[in-house]
Parts: C-alpha cells; structure tokens; sequence
C-alpha cells in the first residue's frame, strides 16, 4: 500500500509539473470585440487549452492545460490585447487632433468637406512625418495627397481636387472662434 500511495504522491507531482491555471488580467478584456474572442476561443481549443473569460467586473482570461501552450496562448492573446490598447490609444489621438487640426478636400461643389477623423489622422501623421505624399484606399479606390501641391488625386477618375490644412488653434487664437462658442 505505501508503495501505492508512493506511486499516486508521484503521478500528482508530475501532472503539477506539467498542468497550469494562469490568469491574464487586463482592464481591455471586456472590451475586446466578440470577433476577436471567438478567434482566441477556436484557437485554445486547438492547443487543447481551457480558456474562460471572467464575467465583469473581474476583467481577466483563465487558462488551464498544458504548460507551454498555455504559455504560447498567453503570448498571444497579450499580443491581441497590446494591439487593441494601441488601436484605442491612435483612436483617442485622433479625436484630439481633430480638435488641433482639420485636413478638408474641396467637393464637386467647389464646398470644402473635412476628412473623417481617423482619415485625419492619418493625413497629419504623413504630413508631420514630412512624407511628400499620402496614399489611402476608400472603398476600391486609391487615392493620393500631395503635401507640396496640397492636390489630391483619384487614381481611378484620374481627377485631382484641392486639399487644405487647417490650424484650428491658430485659428481660434485669432478670433475666429466657433459659433457655437458664441453666445
């Protein structure tokens, strides 16, 4: 019986050895789109590995299997939540800047319509990087900015249009203030 008892001490020890619980806790884990968890919950199931994400307010994955596929889930699902954070925080900058700094393009109606905000950004983030051109996609077609003409090209219609960069602050430190500032 002892050597029984030996041998059951021994097995435990080795499944301990091999089996982990870990805990991957984030104040982004509730906000992850279900897209992504269900890419996260196929691909633990794949590796064998338990994944449980904690109901809030907790704001944390559980992950149970074996050692080093838990481990190489940790990896990934950080890399997933470093990603989101990041995507978050251009998102934050944008809507700032869209405060600081307005790219417009004039309309077939010779009207002046602002970039959206992520669209901004992205202009400005060219433009202070001191890049002589931009290129984006909208839809299927492409279309590139030149900062030295401040011309915008439509490769598809093969027109251009003008584009402007406005300095709202400076404009506002000159009077020029929003009317709904003005009482």
């Amino acid at each position: 019986i002892a050597s029984v008892e030996k041998a059951e001490k021994k097995l435990f020890e080795l499944i301990d050895e091999q089996f982990i619980t870990d805990e991957i806790d984030d104040p982004n884990v509730d906000k992850l789109p279900p897209s992504d968890l269900k890419k996260l919950q196929e691909k633990s199931q794949e590796m064998e590995v338990k994944m449980e994400v904690c109901p809030s307010p907790l704001k944390c994955i559980r992950l149970k299997g074996e050692v080093a596929k838990v481990q190489q889930l940790k990896i990934d699902i950080l890399q997933i939540l470093s990603s989101f954070e990041k995507h978050e925080g251009q998102q934050r900058e944008a809507q700032h800047l869209k405060k600081i700094v307005q790219w417009k393009r004039q309309s077939s109606q010779d009207s002046l319509e602002d970039y959206d905000v992520q669209q901004n950004y992205e202009i400005e983030q060219a433009h202070s990087d001191g890049r002589p051109t931009y290129t984006y996609q909208n839809s299927s077609e492409y279309y590139t900015i030149d900062f030295q003409k401040l011309k915008e090209t439509d490769h598809y219609a093969r027109t251009t249009c003008t584009v402007v960069r406005v300095d709202l602050e400076k404009q506002y430190r000159e009077g020029d203030l929003p009317r709904s500032w003005v009482s």
